[in-house]
């Protein structure tokens, strides 16, 4: 006998958490409207801010690689597209301090 969840039961665990943390973002958003659009996060290992949209994207992008591997899903056409969408962003945001720099 085993100790511990099932895939199943983990991936719903997953499923759950996004919810929540959307949730959570679409209540903030809706309360604070751009204010908390505008916030940012500082990172220790760099001086690029990242903002709370961005920080949600990166997040959810690991919960649905998660979900993935628990899937045991194979990469396809569609997973491509999602990495190139989260690089693209991803330069946009470095490109952007680079140019406009850190703002208070």
């Amino acid at each position: 006998m085993s100790i511990g969840i099932g895939k199943n039961m983990a991936a719903r665990i997953v499923d759950i958490t996004a919810l929540a943390v959307f949730g959570v973002f679409a209540l903030m958003y809706s309360v604070e409207t751009s204010f908390f659009a505008e916030r940012t996060v500082a990172l220790l290992f760099s001086g690029i801010p990242l903002f709370v949209g961005e920080a949600l994207m990166a997040f959810c992008a690991v919960l649905y690689c998660v979900k993935r591997m628990l899937r045991g899903a194979r990469s396809g056409k569609w997973d491509a597209a999602l990495l190139v969408y989260l690089l693209f962003v991803a330069w946009k945001a470095i490109h952007g301090y680079m140019d406009g720099g850190r703002f208070p």
